[in-house]
């Protein structure tokens, strides 16, 4: 949090870290120390480190789970080229008043860098994932599920469960399965994810911690709200589908956009909007 402004990171290098000139490679260094560290402790624990496939992940992860023997540890570290926020260090195009030639221009930018995406299995929350960037400020994004906590929770109190993906189909207990959800709230949220950007994210050196605090604070990204209903009959859940599809096809033309995204479309807008509507499988519209 303490870097993430153009002038703290400056403050934080002058002031803190002792470098008068913050060159290009005072930055890159800082991501190559992080890199190497992260190499050695990939090797040291036998962790995969594999290239993200091009899509969704959700296949390849957990056969390497299975490896796991604890209730905690990294089970594989994916790497992958992203966009992120970063700075740059560069020399200002004309000589600045003070003469002085150490003066360099920092600027926030987004580039495209690499970034690792730990997948861990925590005692708490169950399997859940980080990416972490590998250039300053090191930004972290935590994904975490609460179907996994909830069934963490009812296997360490001996609950028996049935589980399909996020689909809880019964429980032994169901008062039980509801107080795991209402313990499911902001605080434990961020214990987790401290709990390892402590161990996965770049570290600093003890004089550094003291002066700056480098800290993570966290904001909701995006956030995915489920009601799983069980149809025992598929009659009524065809009758609803049709129904679901008759409201959509009513709200969702071209000509509503405003009810979906806010924008008004007048006379201004240059470009085309049009409906297509396609029907495939049986009938089901596209």
């Amino acid at each position: 949090e303490r870097l993430q402004r153009t002038e703290n990171l400056v403050h934080f290098f002058h002031e803190v870290v002792g470098v008068k000139c913050i060159e290009p490679a005072v930055l890159m260094r800082r991501t190559e120390q992080y890199r190497d560290w992260v190499r050695q402790y990939t090797t040291d624990r036998g962790i995969p480190v594999l290239q993200a496939p091009t899509g969704r992940n959700e296949e390849l992860i957990p056969s390497h789970y299975e490896r796991l023997t604890e209730d905690e540890g990294v089970a594989c570290v994916l790497t992958s080229m992203e966009q992120g926020r970063t700075f740059v260090s560069y020399t200002p195009r004309f000589e600045t008043k003070s003469g002085d030639p150490n003066y360099r221009l920092i600027k926030s930018c987004r580039k495209r860098f690499l970034h690792y995406y730990f997948y861990v299995l925590d005692p708490v929350m169950g399997p859940m994932s980080l990416r972490v960037a590998t250039y300053l400020p090191f930004n972290v994004t935590c994904w975490l599920n609460g179907h996994s906590f909830m069934a963490q929770d009812l296997i360490r109190q001996g609950i028996g469960f049935e589980k399909d993906d996020n689909a809880f189909l019964a429980t032994a207990d169901l008062a039980a399965l509801q107080a795991a959800a209402d313990r499911l709230d902001p605080e434990l949220l961020r214990e987790r994810c401290d709990y390892w950007t402590s161990r996965l994210a770049p570290s600093f050196t003890d004089p550094e911690r003291r002066a700056i605090n480098p800290v993570y604070h966290y904001s909701m990204a995006q956030i995915e709200l489920a009601t799983d209903v069980i149809f025992h009959e598929s009659a009524r859940l065809q009758e609803r589908f049709r129904r679901a599809v008759d409201i959509g096809l009513l709200l969702g033309g071209a000509e509503r956009t405003t009810h979906l995204f806010g924008r008004r479309i007048n006379r201004l807008y240059k470009g085309k909007l049009q409906t297509v509507l396609d029907r495939r499988e049986q009938g089901h519209p596209v």
